[in-house]
């Protein structure tokens, strides 16, 4: 015997249900094989005021349309918020949205995204995002797993798979990418961008991460409020030791592909270029340039603007090389300067101290020297725009006033006592010009 057929009907509570035939496929009721002769006034829906469309699946419940705003699709999406205050929520996905009784403006959309909330304005999209949320509100997650544990933190964004998704109470964090601020849980106002940034930090905030691998192993501390203020910009920028725990250096500046690299406990160090300070783990250093310091450890206090400059220095202290390879030379001297070009200590001087050298190429010998540029230079003083400029190595127009032939010269501690040297005009001599 042919089974008698069936149709989509609705019943008095509002569920979409399925009733026996009681006509031709062009009656009144929504046959589940199509209808013929429908017009633009036909719908499938309920009369009474208040009454939301219900949808079930095996007598369960797997969706309604209300009156306040509220679209669930998926089985048991929305199920705690049916017939409840809750009011401008879509749940779509399974379990979406679940435990949500009273709740306001919050958006899920995937696989028990939103399971357990209970806070307002949140929006989740994909499997699991901020599965876990209760009381946190304003958050933002898209990607598999995203904030999934958050159970109270706040105005937290985190795109990406695995983004934030071990954060519980932090608050505003912003985590973009494959598994960026993986670990974080209590930390706050934190900004990583890139795959695996910042992934292991915990508890410390104020950090600014972007870039792959971008201050992957910082301090994964897991209690306290330290603030960080440190920042990485570039591939593998302040990656740290491998043990996180000893990554406890602060107030770091690091922009470039591998810039402060090897950094841990080192601080208020900042680095700009490709491998500047690639080695440190030491202190108040200023690296600008590709590899400007690139194998300092424990120098601290050393300011180096130029490609390699200063490359070679490992713990010398208070040095400033300005120009490309500039005080390449030294590596544990310290209070040295060099400016300009290539302007270095000699072969094999690594350690001078208070040496300096000015100019393309000058190179300074030993310590408490100051080099004015290389042998071909000629150093002219007092003329400035003269169109011959200096001929000898070193040629001063004074131009003393009121001192007819004065050299410009000024020997202080001068006396009668002192041997004379003959000199064309002597008056100027003795009296210190």
């Amino acid at each position: 015997m042919t089974p008698a057929p069936k149709v989509l009907s609705v019943d008095a509570s509002g569920d979409v249900v399925l009733v026996a035939l009681t006509g031709g496929g062009g009656g009144t009721a929504w046959d589940i094989l199509g209808n013929s002769g429908t017009t633009t006034t036909n719908f499938l829906g309920t009369l009474d005021p208040n009454a939301p469309l219900n949808f079930k699946v095996h007598n369960i419940h797997a969706g309604a349309i209300d009156e306040k705003g509220n679209v669930f699709l998926g089985f048991e999406a929305g199920l705690a918020g049916i017939n409840t205050a809750t009011q401008t929520n879509t749940a779509i996905g399974h379990q979406a949205l679940k435990a949500s009784p009273a709740n306001l403006n919050n958006t899920a959309t995937g696989y028990q995204a939103l399971l357990n909330n209970t806070g307002n304005n949140n929006t989740a999209h994909g499997w699991a995002a901020l599965r876990a949320n209760t009381a946190g509100i304003q958050n933002t997650a898209t990607g598999s797993g995203a904030l999934g544990a958050n159970i109270g933190g706040n105005y937290n964004t985190a795109n990406g798979f695995f983004a934030l998704t071990a954060n519980t109470a932090g608050a505003a964090n912003t985590a973009a990418g494959v598994n960026a601020l993986l670990g974080n849980t209590t930390g706050n106002s934190n900004t990583a961008y890139g795959v695996n940034a910042l992934s292991s930090n915990k508890a410390n905030s104020r950090s600014t991460a972007i870039g792959y691998n971008a201050m992957l192993n910082a301090d994964n501390i897991a209690t306290g409020t330290k603030q960080t203020f440190n920042t990485a910009v570039g591939y593998e920028a302040l990656r740290g030791s491998p043990n996180p725990v000893n990554n406890t250096g602060i107030s770091n500046t690091a922009i470039g592909d591998q810039a402060l690299f090897s950094n841990t406990f080192g601080s208020n160090n900042t680095a700009t270029g490709a491998a500047a300070l690639y080695y440190n783990i030491a202190w108040f250093n200023t690296a600008n340039g590709v590899e400007a310091l690139y194998n300092n450890t424990g120098g601290e206090s050393n300011t180096a603007a130029g490609a390699a400059a200063l490359f070679s220095n490992t713990v010398g202290n208070y040095n400033t090389a300005a120009g490309r390879w500039a005080l390449q030379t030294n590596v544990t001297g310290q209070y040295n300067t060099a400016i300009g070009y290539q302007a270095d200590a000699g072969a094999g001087k690594t350690n001078l101290q208070n040496a300096t050298a000015i100019g393309y190429d000058a190179t300074v010998m030993d310590d408490n020297q100051m080099i004015l540029g290389n042998n071909n230079v000629k150093v002219g003083i007092g003329l400035s725009a003269n169109a011959a400029g200096p001929a000898n190595k070193l040629e001063i127009d004074a131009n003393v006033p009121l001192i007819p032939g004065a050299s410009g010269l000024r020997f202080r501690k001068l006396t009668t006592a002192s041997t004379p040297v003959p000199n064309p005009t002597s008056e100027c001599l003795k009296r210190g010009y």
